[in-house]
């Protein structure tokens, strides 16, 4: 029985965090003792993920709070861009603390899941436990959209302690390259649940036309382009709908064609059904480090139309199993989509190339090489 902490900046329902639930998740289940430490929980009330498995998870008292607040709010809203040099403080009092949870665990391993998290897992070490980093982030967008103009610095210092690097694509490779030219890298890759292989197939041809998409508040997450296709299209025809899961419930309002909304809160049955009822997922995100969506809408059998980013170049392959336009640009989306509509059959041939990609990525083989990566 190994004890083993993944350490988190906070909790949440991101896909990135998602992935790292069940991976303890699955720790857990196979007898070992597993812990989340992060600073603060899943939304305002400070709950926690449910787990199948004994999965414990330690946040700091609520009274240290509002150190995570203050620097988010000095790092990302605009209300606040006075007092972004406040960001180094506020980072330090916030690593301190992490590290403090980490060390309170007394774990064999200790696994990081953000650039932030790196350092406090390294102090927490003491140079005495191994530390993985589990590298999953875009830092560029932490440089694009940060308010604190220093922060690339921070984002540095990250990779540079000597860990074992745990890469999910090619992508991240290059991130972790640039940083630390010499970092030993184990490329683990990444992983879709085994709900959205459960759902029996129907061809798209046999499907209502609806579009989906997963509204995001991101830019980088290009909901913005999504809409603009849409309105696009709305020029051209209207003999489709569409069908929006506000992940991050934003106000939408009045988009420039009809749509269905769907709350954020979904079951992962939920969301197989979701990309299962589709006749076309689309997702027009302007950066990923991997992209889990248009890959669980290809393991239902959902013909995807994306836009390009260097994370999913891992498993999109234009006219193979998607449609991939040119990134920002709207109007080739629109064409994709169209061309989709009146060619129903072309659906149904996408849909078996991206069943056929999504079945690479199956969670068993993906734990098989987590594991042995760090010596379980």
């Amino acid at each position: 029985v190994v004890k083993l902490t993944f350490a988190m900046w906070g909790l949440g329902g991101s896909g990135a965090e998602l992935v790292v639930y069940r991976i303890a998740e699955e720790l857990a289940k196979e007898g070992h003792e597993v812990s989340i430490a992060a600073l603060v929980g899943w939304g305002w009330d400070g709950s926690t993920p449910s787990f199948n498995a004994r999965v414990s998870v330690r946040t700091q008292s609520r009274a240290l709070r509002p150190f995570f607040s203050a620097e988010w709010l000095v790092e990302f809203n605009p209300r606040f861009r006075f007092a972004s040099s406040l960001f180094p403080l506020l980072y330090a009092i916030n690593t301190e603390a992490l590290a403090g949870l980490i060390k309170k665990a007394r774990p064999d391993v200790i696994v990081t899941t953000s650039w932030y998290t790196v350092p406090a897992a390294v102090k927490a070490s003491g140079g005495r436990v191994p530390v993985y980093a589990f590298v999953q982030d875009v830092v560029d967008n932490y440089i694009a959209y940060d308010q604190y103009r220093g922060i690339e610095k921070f984002i540095a210092r990250a990779f540079q302690p000597k860990v074992v690097m745990l890469s999910i694509s090619s992508f991240t490779d290059g991130t972790i390259r640039r940083y630390s030219p010499s970092a030993k890298i184990v490329r683990v890759g990444n992983f879709i649940r085994d709900e959205f292989f459960q759902v029996p197939y129907v061809k798209p041809s046999q499907r209502a036309r609806v579009l989906s998409t997963i509204a995001r508040h991101y830019p980088w997450k290009g909901f913005d382009v999504f809409v603009r296709a849409i309105k696009e299209l709305w020029k051209r025809r209207k003999d489709f709908g569409v069908r929006i899961l506000n992940r991050d419930g934003l106000v939408l309002g009045g988009l420039g064609f009809s749509y269905e909304e769907l709350p954020p809160r979904r079951t992962w049955s939920e969301m197989a059904e979701f990309y299962a009822s589709s006749y076309a997922f689309v997702y027009t995100s302007r950066s990923e480090s991997f992209g889990l969506p248009p890959l669980e809408a290809m393991a239902t059998g959902t013909p995807v139309v994306m836009t390009y980013n260097d994370g999913s170049n891992e498993y999109a392959r234009h006219g193979v199993n998607a449609l991939v336009a040119e990134p920002e640009n709207y109007r080739q989306v629109a064409d994709y989509l169209d061309y989709l509509l009146d060619n129903p059959g072309e659906a149904d041939r996408l849909s078996l190339g991206g069943v056929e990609t999504a079945s690479q990525f199956r969670f068993d083989k993906f734990m098989e090489r987590f594991k042995a990566a760090i010596g379980l």
